[in-house]
């Protein structure tokens, strides 16, 4: 047995507790994780990580895993042993604030000109006869 899961197991003997803190609860012993009261938990994606999440706690169905996988930045979903039912908390912002953000994707991607877009020379601006309408499927009230 390895020491931490020793420590998990056997420590509340002792007085000991432990804070368990990861990006990858896939990555931690299922032994480990077993012994959690209380769980904090923010935004996961992976299936790997969800599902050792579902299988530590015992309070979690489906909906609960789906909540953890679309919570926005700063929150997370507390459940086990200290609450009486899961909800949601919200971290206080860093300070300072980390110089890290979400990818930018936006600026992949390029507009076309405007067919009225004066700033382009007139040989570089489209030409109107040259766009084609999407073909039309005889059913003109789809929006789409």
């Amino acid at each position: 047995m390895l020491a931490n899961e020793r420590l998990a197991k056997e420590g509340r003997k002792f007085g000991v507790s432990i804070w368990v803190s990861t990006e990858r609860p896939a990555e931690i012993s299922p032994t480990v994780l077993a012994q959690c009261g209380t769980w904090t938990v923010f935004r996961l994606t992976s299936e790997q990580d969800l599902r050792a999440v579902s299988a530590g706690g015992e309070w979690f169905d489906r909906q609960e895993l789906d909540r953890i996988a679309g919570l926005p930045r700063q929150q997370a979903v507390m459940f086990g042993g200290s609450v009486a039912m899961p909800v949601r908390v919200v971290a206080p912002r860093a300070d300072p604030v980390p110089k890290s953000t979400d990818p930018d994707f936006s600026r992949w991607f390029i507009e076309a000109p405007s067919l009225t877009d004066t700033s382009l020379p007139i040989g570089d601006r489209p030409d109107p006869g040259a766009i084609e309408p999407a073909p039309s499927s005889g059913d003109d009230d789809v929006p789409f």
